[in-house]
């Protein structure tokens, strides 16, 4: 069976988790980092969960799933230990043509979650097809090793570079073609971060420095200390 590889805008839409415990709170924490608006509905919910409801961050529900439940949801997951519960979601799920997650069941579900890991702006998926979770757990957390916290000051540079041209450069080929220097120049220094080197190569190829972007260096030392934090690696991540 094939995969989409595919990143969902959920900012502002309705996302339900139905389950409460340790999966169920990786999946609302991974829904809450995307902007999304999480109802969690389970019976017993982690105190993580819990944390968050009184917060205002998500809302709780100390009860049963209930057919309806679904409705107005841009996406589910099904997390919850009760066989016929998630039978019966994913049945509902269906018939309103919501995207659905069943924990540990791939193929009963509409999309899998990758082992995923965050630089910043930076996501990395990575996916098995269902084959082995181990395998893509191992390759990430090799890649971790690999992509340090410097990207993430690399996209905030990258971001700001796009921005400064579009109001000075009216061609987008020409613009295209600066960024794709600018970014090979970065990328080429990633390792080092030599912010007078970094300076230099904006001036060379946007005639403008880490000032005139609104860049400060003291940005960078933050981002690129400690490792970024990487997504919690679930039971059916592939």
């Amino acid at each position: 069976m094939g995969y989409l590889p595919i990143f969902l805008d959920l900012g502002g839409r309705l996302c339900l988790v139905i389950g409460g415990g340790e999966l169920a709170e990786a999946k609302v924490r991974a829904l809450v980092d995307a902007g999304a608006i999480v109802t969690v509905v389970s019976r017993e919910a982690t105190d993580g969960i819990k944390l968050q409801a009184a917060g205002g961050v998500v809302r709780y529900l100390a009860r049963e799933y209930d057919h309806g439940d679904l409705r107005g949801n841009t996406l589910v997951y099904i997390a919850s230990e009760n066989d016929e519960v998630a039978h019966c979601a994913a049945r509902e799920a269906r018939e309103l043509g919501i995207l659905f997650n069943v924990a540990d069941n791939p193929e009963c579900s509409d999309f899998i979650s990758p082992a995923a890991f965050k630089r910043g702006d930076l996501q990395i998926a990575i996916s098995t097809s269902g084959s082995s979770p181990a395998v893509a757990r191992m390759l990430r957390q090799r890649l971790e090793q690999q992509i340090g916290p410097g990207y993430a000051f690399v996209l905030e540079i990258m971001r700001r570079s796009r921005q400064f041209l579009r109001k000075r450069q009216p061609d987008q080929r020409a613009r295209a073609c600066i960024l794709k220097s600018l970014a090979g120049a970065l990328l080429d220094s990633i390792e080092i971060l030599d912010y007078p080197l970094i300076d230099q190569a904006l001036r060379l190829h946007l005639h403008a420095g880490m000032a005139e972007l609104g860049l400060d260096p003291r940005d960078g030392a933050k981002r690129t200390g400690p490792a970024g934090a990487s997504t919690p690696e679930s039971k059916i991540s592939q």
